[in-house]
């Protein structure tokens, strides 16, 4: 579950719902929240929902993060 909008999280990590459940305010997350929780089945995660999440694990953020550093720093 990540915070809806118009850039950043949303789109980077959901790829606007695709790849997970957005929400838009406090409200909505706890909705979402007892819903999925009630209705687990229709709300069945995906391997590729899994796959995606692994993409933004401490590891590669970390190798991703080291990598701009070393592109942009080359003395780095």
């Amino acid at each position: 579950m990540v915070r809806q909008g118009f850039s950043g999280p949303w789109i980077d990590i959901t790829q606007e719902g695709k790849y997970g459940i957005g929400f838009k305010s406090v409200d909505e997350l706890a909705t979402t929240i007892e819903e999925v929780l009630h209705n687990y089945e229709r709300y069945r995660i995906a391997y590729q929902v899994i796959d995606r999440a692994m993409h933004f694990d401490a590891y590669n953020f970390r190798s991703r993060f080291l990598y701009v550093l070393r592109k942009t720093y080359k003395d780095f």
